[in-house]
């Protein structure tokens, strides 16, 4: 009787193991489909279920990870010329005659003065997608994939992960076009090695920003939210679209076969949502410090928190505004004039829109 108990659990074994060898070895089988023939059920590393990685995502010991007790003390500090600056930036962006004026300009990646506006505290309008796409911009002006070896894509591709029910030929032409050119700049893959670590890609999704990351290198498919946990059904929902997705555009627009198969998901310990200090819209702040600051061997929580938001706006729009990257000299100078904004609030019949808040 252990004898056939044996022999059954052997060739139970032996049959897995023949899968998963078939799958690995077979050229002509995609990313997808290897993914496809798993369930895309991969590891977590929640769960447990994670095999050795080449680098081990750091987790925070227990006086960080419960922040709403153990706050961070990080500061950003804010001068009186950043608020100024920050004044008259959301004095413009409702104005009618400078609303739509263009304020920064990176190599023809463009934002508004109402679109960089968004970026102040508002319980009504989320940090618009052109912010975060020019922020993106930023961060591959700041350091070329070469030396970062990181790629940064707009929203829009996060739009065709998600399946958002917009022109999906212009989003699959939009992603295509971002991924071709991406890899072109610097490759993902060459040579059967890992040139680029990390793809991050911010997401806009019900009106919720996340960031996804593809690492590479590492083998983890990694989720920063600063509001919905892993468990919950936003999260769910998300990662069962937006994985498959990823394999989908990566078999299509790049065609190198890679382990994805293998990846295990990832849900980083990163600041959340301060009920203190809660703020709606915060998520596409709290993005953006993912976007600068995420790294396997850093602990985010030691980084910033929800009480740091307000300064980090007020850092943020005048980083982005005052870069040497930014050919918008006349951009600069309207926003470092306070003079001539206190001028415009002097005309008669002038009506307030906008006033300094956090």
């Amino acid at each position: 009787m252990a004898k056939e108990v044996d022999d059954i659990y052997n060739a139970s074994c032996n049959k897995v193991t023949k899968e998963v060898d078939d799958i690995n070895n077979d050229p002509g089988i995609s990313c997808f489909k290897k993914c496809e023939m798993i369930g895309f059920n991969l590891g977590s590393s929640s769960a447990g279920k994670q095999p050795r990685r080449p680098r081990r995502i750091i987790q925070p010991n227990s006086y960080y990870r419960n922040f709403q007790t153990n706050k961070c003390n990080t500061r950003f500090i804010v001068s009186p010329q950043d608020l100024l600056a920050y004044e008259c930036i959301l004095f413009y962006g409702p104005h009618r005659e400078y609303a739509s004026t263009e304020v920064i300009n990176y190599d023809n990646v463009r934002v508004s003065y109402q679109q960089l506006a968004t970026l102040r505290h508002s319980e009504k309008v989320y940090v618009d997608k052109f912010v975060i796409n020019v922020f993106c911009r930023k961060m591959f002006k700041d350091k070329h994939p070469k030396d970062s070896r990181r790629h940064f894509f707009f929203s829009t591709v996060g739009d065709y992960l998600m399946n958002h029910e917009w022109n999906q030929t212009f989003l699959h032409d939009t992603c295509r076009r971002c991924f071709t050119l991406a890899n072109g700049c610097f490759k993902f893959i060459a040579s059967d090695y890992v040139s680029s670590t990390s793809l991050f890609f911010p997401i806009l999704h019900d009106d919720h920003w996340f960031l996804f990351i593809v690492a590479l290198h590492d083998g983890y498919f990694i989720f920063l939210d600063s509001f919905f946990r892993e468990d919950e059904l936003y999260q769910q929902n998300v990662r069962s679209t937006i994985i498959p997705n990823f394999v989908r555009a990566w078999d299509e627009f790049i065609g190198v076969d890679w382990n994805f198969h293998e990846f295990v998901i990832h849900y980083a310990h990163v600041p959340k949502y301060d009920m203190k200090f809660f703020s709606k819209y915060d998520d596409g702040v709290f993005v953006m410090k993912f976007l600068e600051l995420w790294d396997p061997r850093i602990d985010m929580l030691q980084k910033f928190s929800s009480s740091n938001i307000p300064d980090i706006r007020v850092q943020y729009m005048n980083s982005m505004v005052f870069s040497h990257h930014n050919c918008n000299s006349h951009a600069k100078d309207m926003v470092s004039n306070h003079k001539a904004m206190l001028e415009l609030k002097r005309r008669p019949g002038f009506q307030p829109s906008s006033s300094l808040q956090f």
